[in-house]
């Protein structure tokens, strides 16, 4: 059987009981998990607005579909930094050629040390 006619079976829930290669089937189960949220009246009619607006139909929908869009920008933005070419260069510079540590990083160092702070690689 052709696999695209199968994922249009399985996808519209009807039954197919012939020889279908049953081990190059991928069936993806995501665990679907409640939140709850409490918006005041403007809110929840803005976002009611704005999902018949964007042709869904519902907030639910509305909020996914944000999410879904922004969110990996955001944890990009949040995980990786861009830097010019010449501030690549200061930056290699720099730690090529540290500056000695300053009284208060020496003092901020030795208060670490009292309060037993340990960095993970340093077990």
């Amino acid at each position: 059987m052709n696999p695209l006619a199968f994922t249009y079976i399985f996808r519209n829930n009807l039954a197919y009981y012939g020889n279908t290669p049953y081990s190059c089937l991928e069936v993806i189960v995501s665990k679907i998990v409640r939140y709850e949220i409490q918006w005041d009246e403007h809110t929840y009619t803005l976002a009611e607005r704005a999902a018949r607006a964007s042709g869904l139909t519902s907030v639910k929908a509305y909020v996914t579909q944000l999410v879904n869009q922004h969110a990996p920008d955001v944890l990009e933005a949040y995980s990786s930094i861009q830097l010019t070419n010449a501030q690549f260069d200061a930056f290699c510079k720099a730690c090529d050629n540290p500056l000695p540590p300053t009284d208060k990083l020496r003092k901020a160092a030795e208060a670490l040390d009292q309060e037993g702070f340990v960095l993970n690689g340093d077990h």
